[in-house]
């Protein structure tokens, strides 16, 4: 019989700018954090942190 303490949390951001009729900038950054203790195992610690930016650019339709 053995206890297993787990502690998880995560944070995000997220944001979007339009810049122009076609133009939109995106970013998202994370943070993830784990711990798990226990009686029979080492005990265990992860963190992560992740920025993404981004770019989309829409065409106007082409006429057919």
């Amino acid at each position: 019989d053995s206890a297993i303490d787990i502690t998880t949390y995560r944070i995000e951001l997220v944001a979007e700018r339009r810049i122009g009729r076609n133009l939109l900038l995106n970013g998202r950054a994370s943070y993830w954090h784990q711990e798990s203790k226990g009686d029979l195992q080492q005990d265990r610690s992860e963190e992560i942190m992740r920025v993404v930016f981004g770019v989309t650019w829409t065409f106007d339709p082409i006429p057919l």
